[in-house]
């Protein structure tokens, strides 16, 4: 009878045993003897000087199922590792930490190498941490970065991780992991911001800034959502020989500004690299994205303020296509100092792209290039130089389906001195249309020098001879003379050869004016303070722009009633109809008329 009352009595205690007990530390008192006396389940709560805050002198090692957690209400808690390798350290040893968590504002500083090193963990969850000052001591046979994380991933989700102030290494560490990131924030880093090796990691909406390199992937398979990379040397920076397995990377609604270089892919021979750009913006770039050898898709992206070229496609890497047939697709160039495409040592992607004011040239086509330049539209109004430019022996370019308009030259295939390259060569002829290769090009009120050339190469040589035929010409057509160059009555040119029944196509639109109707990325986003909203409508119309919540509630509305078509922009100032403060969360910008509809995600933190 007493054996069972004993059973019954340890059954009824069992719960409260289990139940999670909180360790509190003070200070003076030591996080890690807390945690050595925590049981899986427990929560160590650690806290600091009121109002002034508190730094614990020492280094930890973290626990299986123990949550470690700052008081949110005091001032800030640090730990410093000093002289120590590592601040903060837990290795899971291949089974993971289950359920383990660190968060709620600690600063972490110190650590001679890591000021976080995490390996093998699997399921453990870290939040609003800051980590700053963390010198390494430099070793190149062993990683270094300032939080690093080996072997890790399956449920590990990290969310508000910022870094910064680190010396001459890299900030974030990852190598054989995959662990999805939330708003981290990397800056100030002389090195590299984020670098990844063997690594299969999910970024949204990460802010990194003031960086050599904003993202470092080898051999990596990396999916960026959103997010700013600012003021880096490269904002992106990927060489070396990449595995064949591996070297996949999409960049989706990625805000690139103020970087020398926005994306730099510049795999070893004979390797190709394969890179997704979707909906990008690069602003005030001294080069948007230099590609060599790169396989993939470049659409839908914005190129604005760029002081030199907006896109290099270097040397032949197999299928890149840089835009896309429709409005949404079609890369945006506009107010680009140098070339907007520039197709160099063999490349031959496919350009489908919008240009305005592009002040020097829109396509540039140099060294054995073999670009398509296709369903593309040129505007020059501006002070726009040249359309389409080739240079350099067997260098050809297929135009076809554009429009070209407020050029002074719209195409010059065959500079001075140069004997063998032309616009699609077929034999000695470069060919903007004939009878088997009709161009169906548009020319509008193009000036001096419509087409410039053919030239020849040395005293005494025939020059080739260029058919213009199957294009039309505008309104007024040229005279012949409009053809520039000395050897103009080599170019074989009639107004309007289009075949009937098929009629002369129409003017084009007003550039202002988009083909589609259009609803950009919101900026920025995450959305901190106010948000700008870019959109246009290709006809006027009825159009309505809403601001709606994850429940599918109306916010706040931006926008209504008939609008005239064009492009133009509008500010949410994250207030919704009744002025008051929008709290932060998921919501969605929607655009509709009788056009249709498009809808764009954004985040939203205070």
């Amino acid at each position: 009878m007493r054996y069972l009352i004993a059973v019954a009595c340890t059954l009824l205690l069992l719960p409260l045993q289990l139940q999670a007990r909180p360790w509190h530390v003070y200070p003076g008192g030591s996080i890690q003897s807390a945690i050595d006396n925590a049981a899986s389940g427990d929560v160590v709560v650690v806290h600091s000087e009121i109002f002034r805050g508190f730094t614990y002198h020492e280094s930890i090692t973290l626990k299986s199922g123990v949550t470690v957690r700052s008081v949110a209400e005091e001032d800030d808690v640090t730990i410093d590792g000093g002289s120590d390798n590592y601040t903060v350290y837990f290795s899971g040893n291949g089974g993971g930490m289950h359920f383990g968590r660190l968060e709620e504002g600690f600063i972490i500083a110190g650590g001679a190498r890591h000021g976080m090193y995490f390996d093998g963990i699997y399921s453990m969850h870290i939040a609003d941490i800051e980590v700053i000052s963390n010198p390494p001591v430099w070793d190149p046979y062993q990683p270094d970065g300032a939080v690093f994380f080996y072997n890790s991933g399956y449920q590990l989700g990290v969310r508000d991780l910022e870094i910064h102030g680190q010396t001459e290494c890299k900030g974030l560490y990852l190598e054989h992991c995959n662990i999805t990131f939330n708003n981290i924030a990397v800056h100030d880093v002389i090195g590299t911001g984020i670098y990844l090796i063997n690594d299969s990691s999910y970024f949204s909406h990460p802010t990194v800034e003031h960086c050599n390199k904003g993202f470092e992937p080898w051999h990596s398979d990396m999916f960026i959502d959103g997010g700013d990379i600012r003021n880096c040397e490269y904002g992106i920076w990927a060489s070396e020989d990449p595995l064949y397995y591996w070297d996949h990377y999409t960049f989706m609604e990625v805000d690139f500004v103020e970087c020398t270089t926005g994306v730099r892919i510049w795999p070893e021979p004979p390797f190709t690299m394969e890179v997704y750009l979707i909906s990008c913006t690069f602003r005030y770039c001294t080069d948007g994205a230099h590609l060599t050898r790169t396989n993939g898709h470049v659409k839908g992206c914005t190129f604005r303020d760029i002081y030199d070229t907006a896109i290099t496609a270097d040397i032949h890497g197999g299928t890149l296509v840089l835009g896309g047939p429709s409005g949404q697709e079609r890369n945006y160039f506009d107010r680009v100092d140098g070339a907007g495409v520039q197709v160099v040592n063999g490349a031959s992607p496919t350009i489908e792209g919008k240009f305005t004011n592009v002040y020097g040239t829109g396509v540039l086509c140099q060294s054995g290039s073999t670009p398509t330049i296709r369903d593309s539209r040129f505007f020059g109004s501006g002070g726009c130089f040249q359309a389409i430019r080739t240079s350099g022996t067997n260098t050809m370019a297929a135009v076809r389906n554009d429009t070209i308009q407020d050029y002074d030259s719209a195409i010059i295939p065959l500079p001075r001195g140069v004997s063998v390259t032309d616009l699609f060569m077929t034999g000695p002829t470069a060919n903007l249309g004939t009878l088997t290769d009709r161009g169906y090009n548009q020319f509008y009120d193009n000036t001096t020098d419509l087409l410039y050339g053919p030239m020849m190469g040395y005293p005494g040589q025939t020059p080739v001879s260029m058919y213009a035929q199957y294009n039309f010409w505008g309104e007024d057509p040229p005279a012949s003379q409009s053809f520039g160059g000395p050897w103009a009555d080599y170019i074989i040119y009639d107004p309007w050869l289009h075949p009937s029944p098929e009629p002369t196509p129409p003017l084009v639109d007003d550039p202002g004016i988009p083909a589609d109707l259009v609803l950009e990325a919101v900026r920025p986003n995450p959305v901190r303070g106010n948000a700008v909203v870019a959109y246009g409508l290709p006809s006027e119309a009825e159009a309505e722009l809403c601001i709606w919540d994850i429940q599918g509630r109306l916010v706040r509305t931006l926008v209504a009633g008939k609008q005239p078509a064009g492009r133009r922009t509008v500010e949410w100032n994250t207030l919704d109809n009744s002025g008051n403060s929008t709290p932060s969360g998921v919501y969605f910008c929607r655009l509709s008329s009788s056009e249709g509809a498009i809808t764009r995600r954004l985040v939203l933190t205070r």
